[in-house]
Order: structure tokens, then C-alpha cells, then sequence
């Protein structure tokens, strides 16, 4: 990996309209950005990328984007009223994902990796991607639904009360894995060779079957949990991880105030964190920091910068942890 010297690329979509999106590009670049009939293309030192917009039934909009990454770059949707779900669909392992909360003063950027995960949330819910430089074209759907078009109990959330409109959707906020049957109707999404009105009528269908299959992989996952944990438990639990990644300049909080946040005994908070989180409580901590490290360090940072902003006492106890876990120093890593 050559290290990169360019800099990240932020802008915010507020309106995703091929207008918008052709405008927001255009006061980014300048150059190198051209409107088409249905979408964008943009040819230059940051990407090579074509965004194709498709209006579907019940007020649906699907975004495919095609292309290559040249620097890192990053997408931050800002946050309106929870009226519309959006779901990231991608082939491509070189982008992260991270929902982040409205409350919060700063978000997370160390994200999800995109490799066979689906992202999703309410429209209330502010998110971001990073996308990596690569030698190979990503291929990605995000798709915006209103919630209106959805059974609200499908996603198995809580319904909030509203006096004035009735029932409204909770703020919603998760990713799922990825099928093999999904990764194949994502595959045939940009391989399809349809004509423009036929094609709609596909990625309709595409579409409806990609959420059905989440929809059933949510369903699932959720009827395990409540089987497996009491469902108050698992929310706390997932606040308590929210907690523990949000600032990795600040030392791990002990496990027995984070039981105590909980609610719960310290054996207990250590079971239901490993069954829920795949990985004893120190150690998911240790794994997070030294991820979010390797990002600091893939985007420009000196590996002392890095190894204090993610907590650690000395570069030298950095850089032994990060050897640990990747089987390569950090300065040969920045290098290599």
C-alpha cells in the first residue's frame, strides 16, 4: 500500500437529486464533472465514477454508482425527519460505513467494512462513508424508500405514539450480512444489458427482493436475540458498545463501570458482551482502536499521532499491540 498524500474529499448529499448531487461535485472540483440525462460522471485526480439516478414505483429512488476511488473519499448524509429508509447495497470491500447519533458532538470514523454488509437506517439517522483509493471499480446501490412504502412491524422496531399524525417509525439504525443470493442480484443489477424502460421494471424487482431478504435476515437475527437475551438487555448492551468506541484518546472504562451502566453483574455483562459482540470486552476495545489506527494511518497520520489518539501511552506500546495484530509494524505499514 503507497501512503497517501491527498487529501480527504467531504461533502454532504442533502437532497439527493442528480441537480443536488451534479452541484455539490461541481463546488467541489470545478473540472472534470459532467451532467448527464439520468446521473453524474466525474473524471478526475479524486475518482472516476458514474452516478446513475432511477425514479421507481411508490417513491422509491435508486442510485447505482460505478466507478473508482482515486483518494479517499468521504460522504456524509446529514440528517432530516425519520420519513425515509436508506439502504447501501455494495460489492466492494473498500468501503466503511458508520451511522452515527444526531446527539453525538463528533462521529466515529471507524465504520463498518462494506465486505458481505448491508447498512441501513431512517433518515433521522446522520451517516457517513469512506470510500478507499484502489485498483478496482466499486459497485454499489443506495436506495432511499419512503417508510410509508414498508409494513413498520417488519422491522421488528418499536412504534413511537404521535397525537397529532398517529403512529411513526422509531429511529432505526443497523447492518446485516449479506446472502450469496443477494450478492448475485446486486451482480445482475449492473451487469443487465436491459433497455432504459425494461431496466426500471428490473431494478424494481432487484430492489423489493434485495429488502425482503433483509427484512428476513433482520427478522431472524432479532427472534435470536430475544430467544437468546432479554431484548432490554441486548439494547443496553449495544449502547454500552456505543459508548466504549466513541473516543479512544480517553482509556478503556473498567468493565465494572460499564456492568454497572448496564445494569448488570460483571459475569453476566462479560457473557451477553461476548455472545452479542463475538469477542470478550478488552479485547473488542483492543480490536477497535488498533482498526480505527490502521485507517489514521492509511489517510497521512505519523504513527505518534496516531498511537496517542487511540489511547495508547507510548508509540512503542503502539506499535507492539499493532504488530500483534497485523503481523507488521506500523512504521512498515505507513511505507510499505
Amino acid at each position: 500500500m503507497s501512503k497517501q498524500t491527498s487529501h480527504s474529499i467531504i461533502w454532504d448529499i442533502k437532497t439527493e437529486s442528480v441537480d443536488a448531487l451534479y452541484r455539490s461535485l461541481m463546488d467541489i472540483f470545478c473540472t472534470g464533472v459532467s451532467r448527464r440525462e439520468n446521473g453524474v460522471f466525474v473524471d478526475n485526480d479524486a475518482m472516476n465514477v458514474q452516478f446513475e439516478f432511477f425514479y421507481l414505483q411508490d417513491n422509491i429512488q435508486l442510485i447505482k454508482v460505478y466507478g473508482l476511488a482515486k483518494q479517499h473519499i468521504w460522504i456524509k448524509r446529514n440528517s432530516t425527519s425519520a420519513e425515509h429508509y436508506h439502504f447501501i447495497f455494495t460489492l466492494n470491500e473498500d468501503i466503511l460505513f458508520h451511522n452515527f447519533s444526531n446527539q453525538s458532538k463528533k462521529y466515529v470514523p471507524l465504520g463498518i467494512s462494506s465486505a458481505q454488509n448491508i447498512c441501513y437506517a431512517t433518515s433521522d439517522v446522520p451517516s457517513i462513508i469512506k470510500i478507499l483509493p484502489g485498483s478496482k471499480k466499486y459497485s454499489t446501490l443506495f436506495v432511499r424508500m419512503p417508510v410509508a412504502a414498508l409494513d413498520k412491524k417488519l422491522f421488528l422496531m418499536p412504534v413511537q405514539s404521535d397525537t397529532e399524525n398517529g403512529a411513526t417509525i422509531a429511529s432505526l439504525s443497523g447492518y446485516s450480512s449479506m446472502s450469496t443470493s443477494m450478492i448475485d442480484m446486486i451482480d445482475a443489477a449492473f451487469r443487465n444489458t436491459l433497455s432504459p424502460e425494461i431496466e426500471k421494471i428490473f431494478l424494481q424487482g432487484t430492489i423489493f427482493q434485495l429488502i425482503a431478504r433483509l427484512l428476513q435476515t433482520i427478522k431472524r437475527q432479532n427472534e435470536k436475540l430475544i430467544q437468546e437475551t432479554n431484548v432490554l438487555e441486548t439494547a443496553r448492551m449495544v449502547q454500552i458498545k456505543n459508548l466504549l468506541i466513541k473516543d479512544f484518546s480517553e482509556p478503556c472504562p473498567h468493565i465494572e463501570d460499564m456492568a454497572k451502566e448496564a445494569c448488570m453483574s460483571v459475569s453476566k455483562f462479560s457473557y451477553l458482551f461476548k455472545k452479542i459482540f463475538n469477542m470478550p470486552y478488552y479485547q473488542y476495545y483492543q480490536h477497535c482502536r488498533l482498526m480505527e489506527a490502521k485507517e489514521l494511518l492509511s489517510i497521512g497520520m505519523s504513527v505518534k499521532d496516531v498511537a496517542f489518539s487511540v489511547g495508547f501511552s507510548s508509540p512503542a506500546n503502539f506499535a507492539t499491540a499493532f504488530k500483534q495484530k497485523f503481523r507488521i509494524t506500523p512504521s512498515v505499514f505507513v511505507n510499505k
